[in-house]
């Protein structure tokens, strides 16, 4: 799939309200607490680069994993904290809104999460303890499906996409093909097509995902998404190092028509103040006393 970065100008707007993914507001929702989707994995099994396929695709990923800091190093993390800034933008480059998340995740034994942020005078928390996920609205559960499905996405999402080509490496992964592609701008990269086993996570089955490997180095450069119901492409623009594990800084969602042109930048998502291993109190995690 040879994907065009030309700029096309059109009258759309993009405000969504937290500031989540459009990849993952569009996964198949969460129906409700008691019809939870399957863990952070999806299904259960742990994750292993030992999953990953003894063919060319495999020896893609675990490059790239390994660039990235290395399988034996992320497994030693034990939690993360980052600040997320969330810019939204408008055809012609003017930013509509920015919102600023703390993002606290607790990464061993489970994925847990805490979001929380400010927004037009009301404060936010989305809390997800691996099993089921809330979002508090100025101290108070929601019980509307749309946020419980959104403190689902959200946290799963996020975690995800902060942590590519690691998660790569989760059960449940189906690697379909790989190529060598060229994008617009000229770079030549390695991609490979990605979608997911019944169970595993909200979208699987939903989403077809082409990620982009840097041909010479290996390193994670984009993604194509085509989540049914539209698609986008992200580009990943800086990277920092933290702890040893190369985690991306910046980057940017831009719009794509269905003849898989690329519009303008939708969005701009920056991390800031990323740490591992903080310490976390077990109440971050738990509505323990929240009406």
């Amino acid at each position: 799939m040879i994907i065009s970065l030309n700029i096309v100008i059109r009258n759309f707007i993009l405000l969504i309200v937290v500031g989540s993914l459009i990849v993952i507001q569009s996964c198949q929702p969460k129906k409700t607490i008691e019809e939870k989707l399957p863990s952070a994995a999806g299904l259960n099994e742990a994750a292993s680069v030992e999953r990953l396929p003894n063919d060319a695709i495999g020896d893609i990923v675990k490059k790239a994993i390994t660039v990235s800091g290395g399988w034996e190093n992320y497994q030693k993390k034990q939690t993360f904290s980052f600040h997320k800034v969330i810019q939204h933008y408008d055809s012609t480059g003017t930013m509509l809104r920015e919102v600023k998340q703390l993002h606290q995740y607790r990464l061993q034994p489970r994925f847990q999460a805490r979001l929380t942020w400010n927004m037009d005078g009301h404060d936010y928390v989305i809390i997800n303890n691996g099993e089921e996920a809330w979002m508090l609205i100025d101290g108070q559960r929601s019980a509307e499906d749309k946020d419980i499905n959104e403190a689902w996405n959200t946290s799963f999402g996020s975690h995800y996409v902060m942590f590519m080509p690691f998660k790569l490496a989760d059960p449940g992964v189906i690697f379909k093909n790989e190529e060598i592609d060229t994008l617009s701008h000229g770079q030549i990269v390695n991609s490979v097509n990605v979608n997911y086993e019944p169970g595993a996570g909200s979208s699987a089955g939903f989403h077809n995902w082409h990620y982009y490997f840097n041909i010479d180095n290996g390193r994670p450069v984009g993604n194509f998404l085509d989540y049914g119901s539209g698609k986008s492409y992200t580009k990943y623009i800086t990277w920092q190092e933290v702890a040893g594990i190369r985690l991306g800084e910046k980057r940017s969602v831009y719009g794509v028509s269905i003849d898989n042109e690329i519009g303008y930048i939708k969005t701009v998502y920056i991390n800031e103040s990323m740490e591992f291993d903080l310490e976390m109190a077990d109440e971050l995690f738990s509505i323990a006393g929240v009406q």
